[in-house]
């Protein structure tokens, strides 16, 4: 992930995570990952993606990278993670 915490994701990532995550009850990381910007690269999809705040970039991921690293991103959020016992988890 960036720095922000938007992540790149390539079509399957995108799909498994969104089959999974908008639905979820209960998880702090619901709310973040369905308001965050999620940056999928795919030569399949199209837009309108499903998954609100999802921005297809489209093309090779080697490609999408630098669109994706210079794209603009708030500068603080949410962070479910803070205060957890899992180290390495704190940005």
């Amino acid at each position: 992930m960036a720095k922000s915490g938007s992540p790149l994701l390539g079509r399957r990532t995108y799909e498994d995570l969104y089959g999974f995550w908008p639905s979820q009850t209960g998880s702090p990381f619901t709310e973040v990952l369905n308001h965050a910007p999620k940056y999928v690269t795919s030569r399949m999809l199209r837009e309108p993606l499903s998954w609100s705040t999802s921005i297809l970039l489209g093309g090779e991921a080697a490609d999408a990278a630098p669109v994706w690293r210079e794209a603009p991103r708030p500068r603080s959020g949410p962070r479910p993670w803070a205060g957890s016992r899992c180290r390495g988890c704190h940005a």
